[in-house]
């Protein structure tokens, strides 16, 4: 039998995909994503308008800190999340591409009717 040998060579923390902006309806469960890679693998710290954002009975993260989810969306969570990303050989943000939580609320009428919106990437204020 030969003994293996593998190398495992660092890598800086890297997006290995971009977030993107969500639209979700108040109520309803919001996934927001923020897929990584680095070696050692990157530890995830998530920022809400900036502040850092702590597990509670309506947003926990998932997939070492990867996924973040919001049950019983509300207008509250309105903001921009963004993703920080940090190991030994450095950190990176994701800031121009955090995802930003707008609203659509379900008029009497039964049809969407957008009441709320945030100006963001071409989303504007109404």
């Amino acid at each position: 039998m030969n003994p293996l040998l593998y190398v495992i060579f660092p890598e800086a923390p890297s997006f290995a995909q971009r977030m993107e902006d969500q639209v979700t309806s108040v109520g309803s469960t919001t996934l927001l994503q923020c897929m990584t890679s680095g070696s050692p693998q990157p530890k995830l710290t998530w920022l809400k308008d900036g502040v850092v954002l702590v597990p509670t009975l309506r947003h926990f993260f998932t997939a070492n800190d990867q996924l973040l989810i919001i049950v019983q969306t509300a207008v509250t969570d309105t903001g921009n999340y963004t993703c920080v990303m940090t190991n030994v050989l450095g950190s990176d943000r994701q800031v121009k591409h955090s995802s930003q939580v707008c609203f659509i609320y379900w008029s009497k009428a039964k049809r969407w009717t957008p009441k709320q919106f945030v100006a963001l990437d071409g989303l504007h204020k109404t």
